[in-house]
């Protein structure tokens, strides 16, 4: 049970009061468990608590409740002469007296913000610098808009976490929003920050090491949405950055902070409509995971920047999908989509409206980067000095340089074999569809096997063709070598000094016509279909390598009494044929 008092009579009551000043107070005492004691509690507001003086001598209430300010329940230290008053959790009185709330590590925006205020940074502020002083949990009782005016820099250290069910709405220009210094070691993290469309940055964490992060939601902001600079041991729930970004800086971003990021995953990563540039992961990113990335929409207007750049060595991209806005002034073929580092991995990557990808390995020798299953509807390239493989899917156009360039198990409209180094670099296809295939340069070079290619023409450079199928029309002698083992050359083919070489029971299905300076090689297991044309022993070796002795090249359209085959008996080289001796029946 309880009785309430009113002022005027406990201020005539013999308890043991310190208070002098109670006009404006109320007073209730409660029963003990046992009913055998009772415990005085005084209610104020938080200005009546703070006008009160106190004498030094008298014994105090045990326990002070106020009404406003979130309410709650407060304790008088007598030891403390120090503390400053923030009204969460310290109140000075008129004579210095101070009041500590009782609580138990968690703390409550609430506590802090003055009724009709219009600007609830101070109050952020105050409870954040309290729990990092007290270990102790930011969190918010309702779904209070918190409007700030100005920035917010936070040193994290210590805070047990941040929990906040209200929107932090900014106000003005010109500032970042909030600033996370100091590693953060947190059980939870939550925050929703609107921008209103206004020139500033959203959320900075510039060290985060072992925390959970379970909602990050940052919105319209002309600026950087949540940019991280380095995170380590960390797991990022869910973050969802909308409308952000601008031309010089990117909506989301994992950036070098003075050092990598690394060991860190990210459950789902949501950035939609971004300005100019939607998602940048600095290449010295190391061993995390991102799953589920979802950028869809993106307002790109200017050419030559990379919309996405997705880095990192030891790093695996999962459940990627890319898309840009083509209405109006904007334009797909702008946001340029790239994956730059090593030992990379992406797997089930899908690029709409034409977006361009470009795969960037920046490493020598056996280090990869590597896509598991593609969809991509806008150019596909590769860059850098490593290797690059996709495995399964299907591209639309692939082009550019064919070093270190993998396919396997790809479907792909149309093919651009662009120049290598040499011969050693092919764009290496295996067990893929070819629709079309044309050459960008004279060191063009093409490596397939258990692949179909349904139209187009040699690569200038060489051609090898293991368990495959070239449909190429009519081709006039534009190529500098062609291998074929096991395969298929389906079309009217005409050869000067280009070298031609069928093993394997390979054919050409059509017409073969020889040009001047010949070099062509048929074993006994390969055949023309159609009408075979100045057939002869090889008149050049510009582009074979020469011929050594024992050679033999067969007749593809012999008759009984006429050539069968001519093996070379002196060696060519330095462009010379060298001798052939024909074998007749």
């Amino acid at each position: 049970m309880f009785l309430l008092v009113s002022a005027s009579a406990l201020a005539q009551t013999t308890l043991p009061l310190s208070m002098t000043t109670l006009q404006n107070g109320a007073a209730t005492i409660r029963e003990g468990k046992t009913g055998s004691s009772r415990t005085l509690v005084t209610t104020y507001t938080v200005s009546q608590l703070r006008s009160l003086r106190l004498s030094k001598n008298a014994a105090l209430p045990t326990i002070v409740e106020t009404t406003d300010f979130g309410g709650g329940r407060w304790r008088y230290d007598p030891a403390d002469t120090s503390t400053p008053d923030n009204t969460g959790t310290c109140i000075v009185t008129a004579n210095g007296g101070r009041f500590k709330r009782q609580y138990f590590r968690s703390i409550d925006v609430g506590w802090f913000i003055s009724p009709g205020a219009t600007d609830h940074r101070s109050a952020l502020q105050a409870a954040f610098k309290v729990a990092k002083t007290e270990k102790a949990l930011v969190y918010d009782t309702g779904m209070m808009t918190y409007n700030i005016k100005g920035p917010i820099v936070v040193n994290g250290d210590g805070i047990a976490g941040i929990a906040l069910n209200g929107t932090i709405s900014c106000q003005g220009a010109g500032y970042t929003a909030l600033t996370f210094t100091g590693p953060l070691r947190m059980r939870t993290f939550r925050i929703d920050l609107e921008g209103n469309n206004n020139a500033l940055n959203g959320i900075d964490i510039q060290f985060a090491l072992i925390t959970e992060f379970d909602n990050i939601r940052v919105h319209a902001c002309n600026g950087f949405g949540l940019r991280i600079g380095r995170t380590y041991d960390s797991i990022y729930k869910n973050i969802s950055v909308e409308l952000c970004g601008n031309a010089t800086n990117y909506a989301f971003s994992v950036v070098n902070g003075g050092d990598t990021s690394n060991m860190s995953h990210f459950l789902r990563l949501q950035v939609e409509q971004s300005r100019e540039k939607a998602i940048y992961v600095a290449p010295e990113t190391l061993g995390c995971v991102f799953h589920n990335i979802h950028s869809e929409r993106q307002r790109v207007s200017r050419a030559g920047t990379d919309t996405w750049f997705l880095g990192g060595s030891t790093v695996t991209y999962a459940n990627v999908r890319l898309q840009a806005n083509t209405e109006g002034v904007f334009s797909s073929a702008n946001a340029i989509a790239r994956f730059y580092g090593t030992h990379l991995t992406v797997n089930d990557l899908r690029i709409e409206n034409n977006c361009p990808l470009v795969l960037e390995n920046w490493a020598e020798g056996l280090a990869q980067v590597v896509v598991n299953h593609i969809n991509a509807s806008g150019n596909v390239s590769r860059a850098g000095k490593g290797e690059v493989l996709i495995d399964k899917g299907y591209i639309t156009t692939l082009l550019g340089a064919t070093n270190r360039f993998y396919l396997r198990d790809v479907t792909i409209n149309s093919v651009v074999v662009g120049s290598a180094p040499n011969e050693n670099f092919p764009l290496t296809l295996t067990r893929c569809w070819v629709k079309n295939l044309s050459s960008a340069g004279e060191l063009s070079y093409l490596k397939a096997t258990d692949s179909q290619i349904d139209a187009g023409d040699f690569p200038k450079g060489a051609c090898w063709l293991i368990n495959s199928k070239f449909s190429f029309g009519t081709e006039t002698a534009g190529y500098r070598r062609i291998y074929a083992n096991n395969s298929t050359l389906v079309g009217n083919l005409t050869t000067d000094a280009g070298y031609v070489e069928l093993s394997n029971n390979s054919s050409v299905v059509g017409n073969l016509t020889c040009g001047f300076a010949r070099a062509i090689i048929f074993d006994a297991s390969s055949y023309v279909t159609g009408v075979v044309k100045n057939y002869g022993p090889p008149e050049s070796s510009t582009y074979s390598g020469g011929f050594s002795v024992g050679r033999r090249t067969f007749n593809p359209a012999p008759t009984a009494t006429g050539v069968q085959y001519w093996v070379c008996t002196v060696p060519g080289v330095k462009g010379q044929p060298g001798t052939w001796t024909p074998i007749s029946n």
